[in-house]
């Protein structure tokens, strides 16, 4: 008898541009390459660069066009050496429509709508919270339903979300991102303290009680004035005006955010609400302090590491406190202080699901 043929898994990701997003579809390609014993095909924004992966490239598209595209043509992209897939699985949080009768799975990393409990007012820069927490949920819960699709998502915490919002149980998938080679410190950085925060600028990534909290940390502390910067991966302008001692890095590459975690002091993440937060996973796994939101997704990804310190997210006096004490450790041992390297205990990424 001849041989079976492999099976072929095609994975979508025509949302995918850049920040975790990007991360996870390439992170998922280097495991699709390491596997012999099936087919994969990638549908991306953007070319992987990566030698036995099938990818078809299909430029950014704008959400009608991305959907259009998705429902009708799609098809001819389903197929290698003549044979459609087998597998498919949405990284863009929708079930494929115009790939209905294939096997599907929607890798969920969108958190909003299942966080009914956060507030967001009727203005233009929370309308894009607002529809995602009130209407893309809809949409998304529709299409697995219409596709039959199961649920992928990335910790336990988001699991149980989907669970309790959707009663639908889900395949839990921890995303190994490594943070990159890091770097010595700029030599002229000796007398100054950085904090890193590296996220994009929607509202539900908080950057204002930073904001906030450096003013409080400049008025108890006039000597750290000038001796505390803190770095954003965004460009000026795009938090509107900030007047606080914040360095505006715009998009960063990998190996620049590897190069601000080296020279950080600690990490910042007041984010409101994440499915993983990656910055965690990397900053964690080379050993920084961290001071995070008090949030169930940053306790499960730092249960048990000894470098966190946990703030209410909507009160900036504890997050300038804490930055306080960061800032005078380093000050008084002339140097950056590490931990051993954490890894979140949550099941790794297996792609043997997708062949059951």
């Amino acid at each position: 008898m001849p041989p079976a043929a492999k099976p072929h898994i095609v994975f979508v990701a025509t949302a995918a541009r850049q920040s975790g997003a990007w991360r996870i579809v390439t992170e998922l390609a280097r495991l699709a390459q390491a596997d012999p014993s099936a087919a994969y095909t990638f549908i991306t924004t953007r070319p992987l660069h990566l030698a036995g992966i099938r990818n078809p490239v299909t430029g950014e598209l704008g959400l009608w066009r991305r959907l259009l595209f998705e429902c009708f043509g799609i098809r001819g992209l389903l197929r290698t050496d003549g044979r459609p897939a087998d597998v498919l699985v949405s990284l863009n949080n929708l079930g494929i429509l115009g790939a209905r009768g294939i096997r599907q799975y929607v890798y969920i990393h969108q958190s909003l709508p299942f966080y009914p409990e956060l507030k967001w007012r009727l203005d233009r820069r929370e309308l894009g919270p607002l529809f995602y927490q009130k209407l893309y949920g809809y949409f998304m819960w529709i299409s697995i339903k219409l596709t039959s699709a199961r649920v992928i998502v990335q910790t336990r915490t988001m699991a149980a979300r989907v669970r309790r919002r959707w009663r639908l149980a889900s395949l839990c998938w921890f995303p190994h991102c490594a943070a990159g080679e890091a770097r010595a410190a700029r030599p002229d950085w000796a007398d100054t303290v950085a904090f890193f925060y590296p996220a994009t600028a929607h509202p539900h990534k908080n950057h204002a009680v930073l904001g906030r909290a450096l003013a409080l940390l400049e008025a108890r502390r006039p000597d750290l004035r000038g001796r505390v910067r803190v770095l954003f991966t965004l460009g000026p302008g795009e938090l509107g005006c900030m007047a606080t001692p914040i360095e505006y890095l715009g998009s960063c590459t990998r190996e620049e955010v590897a190069a601000c975690y080296a020279r950080s002091a600690a990490l910042l993440f007041p984010s409101l609400v994440e499915t993983v937060g990656l910055p965690l996973v990397e900053a964690s796994a080379l050993g920084l302090p961290i001071i995070c939101a008090d949030a169930e997704y940053a306790r499960e990804i730092l249960r048990g590491y000894p470098g966190a310190t946990y703030a209410d997210p909507r009160d900036p006096a504890p997050w300038a406190q804490a930055m306080i004490a960061a800032a005078d450790a380093v000050l008084r041992d002339a140097g950056l202080r590490r931990h051993p390297p954490h890894r979140p205990a949550i099941p790794a990424t297996d792609l043997n699901d997708l062949k059951a």
